[in-house]
């Protein structure tokens, strides 16, 4: 429990280090060289929140901890994107046709990746590799029905994580109207993956602590929909941290004139309801 706790204050103090310093100076070298700086500032707080006094050593061990998982969402680094794909194939995201696009979900996204102290290098690149993405992807638009396939593979700490909410943002912009995460098989994970997706993308969901719904990530940069005073549709998340799409929710036969994202776990019983639930509607798996 111990070692949780001070987990969570490193990653905390890392996060505010990282967003006071300068973007050219953030890389990996930054990280090796923070524990020493940080030390005392994390015994204060440790002191304060009554937590037990730890040596050098046991502290250091859960810097590198709070380290990597800080890195596994906001990496520093990233290598620009390569794609295989079928030869002569056309895509449907034209030049004229990204210029005709709002880009009100991706914008937002890119802003939030910004405030929260990614390089300018992470920044970039997910702009590109999202809108490369989207491309090799079926348009939302078209008359006909289609079925596209993909593997994205990228290094631990590649920024996948972000490449993914990137290009779920693009999918939201550019007409998907149903997006569905399967995220493993534990709800300790879909959970997690959940509370993500309400950050960089919905924009709202509910507060652990206080179990109301708030205002959340993006939400803060901007909010959508009719609570927000804009005109531009807010997204709908059929699912919650503690609630994955069970009978009761296929049951309801949500609506796809709305803009729908839901995140569950890989489970025969969960899929059997999406089939269920999606039945007479043109469902678009990601």
């Amino acid at each position: 429990m111990a070692s949780n706790s001070y987990v969570t204050i490193i990653k905390e103090v890392i996060s505010s280090r990282v967003i006071e310093a300068d973007d050219s100076k953030i890389d990996l070298d930054f990280f090796d060289d923070l524990f020493d700086e940080v030390k005392k500032e994390i015994r204060t707080v440790a002191k304060v929140l009554r937590y037990p006094e730890v040596d050098d050593d046991k502290l250091k061990s859960y810097f590198e901890v709070a380290k990597r998982e800080y890195l596994s969402i906001n990496p520093v680094d990233i290598e620009p994107a390569s794609a295989l794909t079928k030869e002569n194939k056309e895509t449907w995201l034209t030049s004229k046709r990204t210029e005709s696009i709002a880009w009100n979900y991706t914008d937002r996204y890119i802003k939030i990746l910004e405030a929260s102290g990614r390089s300018d290098a992470v920044v970039n690149e997910t702009k590109v590799s999202s809108l490369d993405i989207m491309s090799r992807l079926g348009d939302p638009k078209s008359p006909d029905e289609f079925y596209i396939k993909g593997l994205v593979v990228g290094e631990v700490q590649s920024g996948k994580t972000g490449n993914f909410n990137g290009v779920i943002n693009r999918a939201i912009d550019s007409g998907y109207k149903l997006i569905i995460v399967l995220s493993g098989i534990m709800e300790d994970l879909r959970s997690q993956t959940q509370q993500r997706i309400e950050a960089d993308i919905v924009g709202e969901g509910i507060d652990l602590d206080t179990t109301q719904n708030v205002t959340k990530g993006v939400g803060k940069i901007s909010r959508f929909g009719h609570l927000g005073g804009s005109d531009i549709e807010q997204v709908v998340s059929i699912t919650s941290f503690k609630t994955d799409f069970k009978k009761g929710l296929a049951d309801t036969n949500f609506s796809l004139n709305h803009t729908n994202i839901l995140v569950c776990k890989k489970n025969i019983g969960v899929l059997r309801n999406l089939v269920v639930g999606s039945k007479g509607t043109e469902v678009l798996k990601h």
